[in-house]
Parts: C-alpha cells; structure tokens; sequence
C-alpha cells in the first residue's frame, strides 16, 4: 500500500460553497481574522498551529501547556484529544487543522525539511524505490514522504529521520480519508460493514457536499471497525485486507499510530505505573496493556481495542505484533513457517496470522523438526 494522501482536489470549490455560519460568536471570531481562511492553501508556508490566527485562540484554551505549543505534532495531538472529549474546536481551527495534515506529505517546505533529515545516502539501501523523489520538484505532486512511511520501521540508522517520519505518520493514520489507497481499497467493505459513521452521523457517501473539514478529524474508528471484522473472519476483500494489515504493521512498534487503539487506552496506560514509565517505541506500551487487559482498572474501552488487535495478531498478520515479530520470525522461519522471504509488504511481502503459523509449528514439531535451541521461544505479544 502507498500512503499517498488524497489529492486537494476540489477544496477551493467546496470552501466557497460553505454555508454562512449562524453563530453569532464564530462569526465575530471570522471578523476580527485579518485573512480568510479561503486564501490558506497546502502550499503556503504556514504558521505554527499555535500561533495560526486561526487556531491560537482554540489552542490558549485547550492546550495550555507551553511545551506543547511549542510543538506542532503535539498540538494537533492535544486538539485530536480535545474533540474526542467533546469540547468544541471551531469551524476555523478545523479548517486551518485540515489544511495543515495535508501540508504533511504535499507541502515543498515540508519535504525539503525531510530530505535534509532522512538525506538520499541513509535511505537509498533501505528504501530505493524512494530515492528519485528526491530529484523530483517538491510540490503536491512528490510522493517522497509517503514513500519513506512505508520503510520507517526499516530506518534504525538514523533516530532523528525515523522520529521525524514517525510524527507525520501520527497525522496522516489519524485520518483514513488522507490514505488514498485505503479509501479506493477498502469503500466497499467499508460500506458493507457500515464502518464509515462519524461524530456528525455522517455516512460516507451519505452527502458528498459536506465540507470534509467539518467531519471528525478522528477516523480512526473506521480502521479499527475494518481491523475488528477482519480478526472475526468476516468477508473483507483481499485488496483490503493487504490495506489494513500493512497499517497494522506500520503501527506495531508505536501505539501511537493506531489511533483508534490510542484514542482507546492513553488513559489505561497513564493509570497503570508499569505502562506509564514505558516511552512509546518497539511496541512495549502494547504488550504492558495486553498484560493488563482483564484488570479491573482496565477500562472496557481499552479493553475493546486490545481484543481487536489481538484478534488482528492472531487471525491475520502475527507481525502485528512487533514484540512477537522480533522474537519469533527467526524461529518461524527455520520451521518454514514464516516463508516470506521479505518483511515489507510494498516489496511484496507476504502475511500470515499467528494461528495458522503456529499450526504449522506444531506440524513441524510432531516431525521432530526443532529449532537450534531445542524448543520455541517464549509466545508473548
């Protein structure tokens, strides 16, 4: 899967087709900007999220801590939070947010910035496929950034460049509608199983016309409503099947980037000591929470989410879990039963879920097939 986003296609036309708001407050707010939100585009160079005239006055209120203003990722963190909650971010703020994920992948400044912490000779072993978009004019049109996502998890070299494409990663899985293969992949299924609901009680397809800015900036729970029928066995395509397993993958070392699944349990992991003190990375925080799933400080949320990546790892793909992955692909492998001969999916990588490699296992061991140790390593996601 190619994390392209959704081309801004239409966004102009859709913005002065807005209906005049009937809010007196958010029309006085529209009255004393001295810009129109109409004349912002992806590719202008933008302000901080904090100090947008859009936005400042939204993030004073709701994310007060200056060390998060200070920060952009941890801004539109706070805000995605926020609105979760259900207090108010203004049409304004949405707007301006919706305009800045976009930047993410399609803005010249951004890239350019990316280029210089991810540069050509560190990633062109790794993720060769990448290097020509570093040649390639930066622009809406250069995929250079989506295509290094999908070879994050292979960048260990270079902690500033993997840090700097993890935080993008944040944004752009917040939102299933900026993953344009995941959209063209999985509307169907999507449609069958009615995942597309929203906080608006907007169904895709339902009204086309809807600013999609208006929309929750959250979707999330459309992923995680696709993943849940997925681990159930349910028909979902295979087209989209590769879609959610490659997310799921590209996800399993940061519980961060399973948004659904963070949404779910960042207050679980704050209440448990042992999870707290754990740094997001290498896939801890989700083994520490699996731990902890039928604790009775375990809310039910948290504990929904764990049973669907469970069900993900277990019927679907086993390198859901990175734990699992890091400690046990190599005995999977001397089995032959992880026969994929590469781990990326974009390079053509296969996948299996944990039930059915250790299905093989116990065929192998009833052959007296063993690994060099004499026995399995320990099971633990």
């Amino acid at each position: 899967m190619k994390l392209y986003l959704l081309a801004f296609v239409g966004l102009e036309q859709l913005v002065s087709g807005q209906n005049a708001d009937n809010d007196p407050a958010q029309q006085n707010s529209r009255e004393e900007n001295t810009d129109s939100i109409d004349d912002i585009s992806v590719s202008d160079k933008l302000p901080p999220i904090a100090e947008s005239e859009f936005c400042a006055a939204q993030v004073q209120k709701l994310c007060p801590a200056k060390r998060v203003r200070n920060d952009d990722y941890l801004v539109y963190n706070c805000l995605e939070i926020a609105s979760s909650e259900g207090k108010l971010v203004d049409e304004q703020c949405q707007h301006f947010l919706w305009i800045w994920k976009h930047s993410q992948t399609e803005s010249g400044e951004i890239q350019k910035l990316v280029s210089q912490k991810c540069p050509k000779d560190v990633t062109s072993k790794i993720a060769s496929e990448c290097t020509h978009h570093y040649d390639e004019p930066f622009g809406a049109e250069n995929k250079l950034i989506p295509c290094l996502m999908d070879y994050r998890l292979e960048i260990t070299e270079d902690a500033s460049c993997r840090s700097y494409l993890t935080d993008i990663s944040k944004v752009v899985f917040s939102d299933f509608r900026l993953i344009c293969n995941f959209v063209n992949q999985c509307k169907d299924d999507i449609f069958k199983y009615s995942c597309g609901r929203n906080d608006f009680g907007q169904t895709i397809g339902e009204d086309e016309s809807i600013n999609p800015w208006l929309q929750q900036h959250s979707q999330g729970a459309v992923v995680q409503c696709l993943e849940n029928h997925l681990g159930e066995d349910d028909d979902i395509s295979d087209s989209c099947q590769r879609e959610l397993v490659n997310l799921a993958e590209l996800s399993a070392d940061d519980f961060t980037l399973d948004r659904a699944f963070y949404m779910a349990c960042r207050d679980d992991r704050d209440s448990f000591s042992d999870c707290a003190e754990i740094p997001a990375g290498d896939g801890k925080v989700y083994s520490c929470l699996f731990r902890h799933k039928f604790d009775k400080a375990m809310t039910e949320d948290c504990q929904k989410a764990i049973s669907i990546r469970e069900r993900l790892i277990y019927s679907a793909d086993y390198k859901a879990s990175n734990n699992l992955h890091k400690q046990c692909r190599k005995s999977f492998r001397q089995f032959g039963c992880d026969t994929a001969e590469i781990d990326n999916l974009q390079m053509g990588g296969e996948f299996a879920g944990l039930s059915d490699i250790l299905m093989c296992v116990e065929k192998k061991l009833r052959k007296d097939k063993k690994d060099k140790n004499g026995k399995l390593l320990a099971i633990t996601l």
